[in-house]
C-alpha cells in the first residue's frame, strides 16, 4: 500500500504538470509578502488544446483545485510547494533536452 500511494501521484504528476503548470503565471500578487489572487479566467484562456482546455475549466472547479489556489494564494511568493518544485524540475529537464538536440 505505501509503495501504491507513492507510484499513483507519481504517475498523475507529468499529466497535472502538463495540464495545470502554468498556474503561477496567473496568480498576481501586490507585493513579494502580499496575498495574491489567482485569474482563473485567464489561467483557462492560456490552454491551447480545446479538449485540454474542456477538462482544465471542470477541474478548476473541484475543491482538489480550489484548495491548492487557496494555498499558493496565502502563502508567501518566495515559498514553493511541491507541484512548484516538480513543475521547475520539468522545466529544467525540458531546457536540456533541448540544449543536447
Amino acid at each position: 500500500l505505501e509503495e501504491l500511494n507513492r507510484i499513483v501521484p507519481e504517475a498523475f504528476l507529468p499529466f497535472f504538470i502538463k495540464t495545470v503548470g502554468h498556474f503561477s503565471k496567473h496568480v498576481v500578487r501586490n507585493g513579494p509578502d502580499a496575498a495574491a489572487h489567482f485569474n482563473k479566467r485567464n489561467f483557462c484562456k492560456a490552454v491551447q488544446s480545446k479538449s485540454t482546455r474542456h477538462f482544465v475549466k471542470n477541474f478548476v472547479q473541484t475543491q482538489m483545485f480550489d484548495l491548492f489556489i487557496q494555498e499558493v494564494e496565502q502563502r508567501p511568493a518566495s515559498q514553493k510547494g511541491y507541484f512548484e518544485q516538480k513543475i521547475a524540475e520539468y522545466q529544467r529537464k525540458l531546457q536540456e533536452k533541448a540544449k543536447k538536440h
